[in-house]
């Protein structure tokens, strides 16, 4: 008669140790995955579809969605003037909604704080490849009251500096006629 339980013909259980390495192979396929998306496919989304205008032309954007905030500080003609967008520009005005930010050069860096934010272009090109042309305006400290805002924007990573914020905004408004509001 056995005292522990067991008879002679049940299996004794499986040891410790085979378990342990079981538990840790399958814990260590679990976080696999993730590590994974993380390394390996989470930068392929993240990729800008361009890096710069001159990458950038009208025909080979399929959307490009527009919004900007508007402060009197930009221009004292914008005073009592409310934000604009977000809209889906018509395809006939991507080169006039471009054009005021073609006169920027690009900047290793901002020589101040980037400036407050006026808005942005999220941008779908036709190979469905999304970006975002990131708008800032800035005025020098020392500069005159209706001393012309200039702008600033970025385009992933880069940096880029020229032109003024009104001529994005008047583009932009000129352009919301036309506009299909994204709320529809």
């Amino acid at each position: 008669m056995h005292t522990n339980g067991h008879s002679a013909a049940t299996p004794a259980p499986t040891s410790p140790p085979r378990r342990l390495w079981l538990g840790a192979l399958i814990l260590i396929l679990v976080l696999m995955l993730p590590i994974s998306l993380i390394v390996f496919v989470f930068p392929f989304f993240q990729q800008e579809p361009f890096e710069s205008l001159n990458e950038l032309q009208p025909e080979s954007i399929r959307s490009l969605q527009v919004r900007l905030l508007i402060r009197a500080e930009i221009d004292a003609s914008l005073e009592g003037q409310s934000d604009i967008g977000p809209y889906f520009a018509d395809s006939t005005d991507f080169a006039a909604l471009l054009e005021p930010l073609r006169v920027a050069k690009e900047v290793t860096a901002f020589p101040d704080a980037q400036g407050p934010i006026l808005g942005e272009y999220r941008i779908l090109t036709q190979e469905n490849r999304r970006g975002t042309i990131r708008l800032y305006w800035v005025r020098d400290p020392g500069a005159k009251a209706d001393s012309p805002a200039r702008l600033r924007f970025k385009i992933g990573m880069k940096k880029y500096e020229g032109g003024t914020a009104i001529a994005v905004i008047r583009a932009a408004e000129v352009a919301a006629a036309r506009g299909r509001d994204t709320r529809q």
